[in-house]
């Protein structure tokens, strides 16, 4: 129901903008940050600059809004991205269990769907 090439490019959007954020701090800050701060403004920030970067580029505004955490199916859609992303590595560096992150993973996706994706992701792995 979704068109997947925008939330695709939107689910590359905040690590882009993370990157923006983080080489903008230097200029913007009158001290220099301690690492903790750097990562305060980063976790506050990337995801509205994300949001921009949409808007400018003149993708869907249901992805901008996404990208701002507004409720619906295009922010439903990227937050499982990015949850079965984090499920994902935490099994690929054996901090988990392929089992346990699927059943992490379905109490906000139905079964079915985290199965799908999780095999999708088995099959991307074995063909690279």
């Amino acid at each position: 129901r979704i068109d997947p090439l925008p939330l695709q490019l939107g689910s590359l959007l905040p690590a882009l903008a993370a990157l923006l954020v983080l080489r903008a701090l230097p200029a913007l800050a009158d001290v220099p940050l301690a690492p903790n701060e750097r990562l305060q403004l980063l976790q506050a920030s990337h995801y509205s600059v994300a949001a921009e970067i949409a808007r400018r580029w003149e993708l869907p505004d249901s992805l901008a809004t996404a990208l701002e955490g507004e409720p619906g199916e295009a922010t439903n859609s990227l937050m499982f991205g990015r949850r079965i992303a984090w499920a994902w590595m935490q099994v690929e560096d054996g901090q988990m269990e392929a089992s346990e992150a699927r059943q992490a993973l379905a109490a906000h996706a139905p079964a079915q769907t985290v199965e799908w994706a999780w095999q999708r992701l088995k099959a991307l792995q074995q063909a690279s």
